[in-house]
């Protein structure tokens, strides 16, 4: 049972796009869901992105949030999907 969830996850109703950075590139993505400790976004671009890279997720002017790649999956050409883990 490791990969059972331990929190509730709670559905993105509206439209809304986050902001993430790695070293100086900056993206943004639709965010579809978030739970206490972890978020799914999914953004069109190239899969940059691996498993246990880390990203800051910009929240705000003066906030930003430490966040761990756990997936990148291709959902199409281009688009994928990213499960984050926020990092304590």
């Amino acid at each position: 049972m490791e990969n059972r969830r331990r929190y509730i996850r709670y559905n993105n109703e509206e439209t809304q796009v986050v902001t993430f950075k790695k070293g100086e590139q900056v993206f943004s993505a639709l965010l579809e869901n978030e739970s206490h400790n972890s978020l799914s976004v999914v953004y069109i671009g190239q899969k940059e992105l691996s498993k246990g890279d880390i990203l800051m997720w910009l929240e705000g002017d003066k906030v930003s949030t430490k966040v761990k790649v756990i997936r990148n999956q291709e959902l199409s050409e281009n688009v994928f999907k990213l499960a984050l883990q926020i990092v304590h």
